[in-house]
């Protein structure tokens, strides 16, 4: 099977874009994470036609290597192409939390539809570090609001565990707490009143009647 693999893998490299293609598509369904498999694709996110980079980003999905290809799937959050951006904001997602630092580091001059993709894979990543950065981002990009708040709350709808949603409310209350005076941060706390909303949790009560009914909050607050 090494072999076959292999064999495979090279084809990643191959002239033929059709050859390559096909490769990977093989690879995601073989669910082969070699090293060998790892640079086949590496070399397709390196290429220029879309049609490349997306069927390498959709194997890397499948395959849940965004890790190990972040380096090469990052430069494609600011392509051009819609597709090609949204199948690598779902890649670079697959490196889980510990993409965080490699996420923000690129975050902090990016600008555009760049931005928007590197806010999208925050939203995804998970863990209580990737929501810090993403609400300080709210902060400095406020026109984001909308489409990170429907990110969250596909997230929060897939949380399993009672304590990954604690995590998530552990480190809302915390931002909130941390910006309860600061009048530039009123649409990156609007976001966060609405994720502990989502969440569901009778330990929130509490803190979102508080909010809604103090007068010193604004309107998008108290909704």
């Amino acid at each position: 099977m090494a072999s076959m693999v292999d064999r495979i893998a090279k084809m990643s490299s191959a002239e033929s874009a059709a050859k390559r293609i096909a490769a990977a598509t093989v690879l995601a369904e073989l669910q082969q994470k070699g090293r060998a498999v790892v640079a086949g694709l590496e070399d397709m996110l390196s290429d220029e036609p879309p049609d490349l980079q997306l069927a390498a980003l959709d194997a890397a999905t499948q395959l849940g290597i965004g890790a190990e290809l972040l380096d090469a799937i990052v430069p494609l959050l600011g392509s051009r192409d819609e597709s090609v951006r949204n199948a690598a904001v779902a890649a670079a997602a697959t490196a889980g939390p510990k993409a965080t630092k490699t996420i923000e580091s690129h975050l902090a001059d990016a600008k555009g539809v760049r931005r928007r993709a590197l806010e999208a894979v925050l939203s995804r990543l998970g863990g209580k570090k990737a929501l810090h950065v993403l609400l300080d981002a709210l902060i400095r990009d406020p026109d984001a609001a909308m489409s990170v708040a429907s990110e969250l709350r596909k997230q929060i709808a897939s949380l399993g565990s009672k304590k990954a949603r604690q995590t998530v409310r552990t480190e809302v209350e915390s931002f909130l707490a941390a910006h309860a005076k600061d009048d530039g941060a009123r649409t990156a706390r609007a976001v966060a009143v609405q994720v502990l909303g989502h969440l569901e949790d009778p330990a929130t009560k509490p803190l979102l009647l508080k909010l809604a009914k103090s007068a010193k909050e604004p309107p998008a607050v108290r909704e």
